[in-house]
């Protein structure tokens, strides 16, 4: 889980409207499970991916977290040469990454400092972000692509991919099969990676 920023829910009290940002479940109840966005095809199965917590009750503890990470999507890839494994977040618009990332990545002479906020989830909502990287390349299989990121302040890993580069990549999540396919020209598919990158 990413909890390097936090967003609380200020909705009316008892509305129950707490809920995490990409939850997509089948088979189980859930408070908010927004349906898949259009474009992004996923095969029945269990995912909960979050870029960015959403709770109005209470701070997961560390252990909570590392169980919940085993229900999110990483897929592995190479960012300027170096391996990362990236989450693949359908519940957020825009490709993300945090501050700490940045700078494991040496990726500061990239980064465009301009604190706005911006809308990422489908409800109404903004995010704060210090600045962006216009273009970063990143080589899925053997497809390269030119993505941009919008930069979090946090000292948590992240690296994310939204839900506008997945559906330009024609993405489709086989939860089943544990596997990405994309490629708009050639289809390539990826295996899910157990673990999220470790900081070194």
């Amino acid at each position: 889980m990413f909890t390097g920023m936090r967003v609380e829910s200020r909705g009316s009290p008892g509305s129950g409207c707490c809920g995490q940002a990409g939850d997509i479940h089948t088979g189980a109840a859930t408070s908010y499970s927004p349906e898949a966005p259009a474009g992004v095809q996923v095969i029945p199965g269990r995912m909960n991916n979050e870029g960015i917590s959403l709770s109005c009750t209470h701070i997961n503890s560390h252990e909570d977290e590392e169980e919940e990470e085993d229900d999110f999507i990483y897929v592995p890839c190479k960012c300027l040469g170096q391996e990362v494994k990236v989450l693949i977040d359908t519940g957020c618009k825009l490709n993300l990454m945090s501050s700490r990332t940045v700078e494991r990545l040496c990726l500061k002479d990239l980064l465009e400092e301009n604190k706005m906020e911006v809308d990422v989830f489908p409800f109404q909502r903004k995010l704060c972000v210090d600045g962006h990287i216009r273009e970063l390349s990143l080589t899925l299989g053997k497809l390269r692509v030119m993505c941009p990121f919008f930069i979090l302040e946090s000292n948590r890993p992240l690296m994310s991919l939204g839900n506008k580069t997945l559906q330009s990549l024609k993405c489709v999540i086989d939860t089943e099969k544990q596997m990405l396919l994309f490629g708009t020209v050639v289809r390539e598919q990826l295996h899910f990676a157990k673990q999220p990158f470790n900081e070194r």
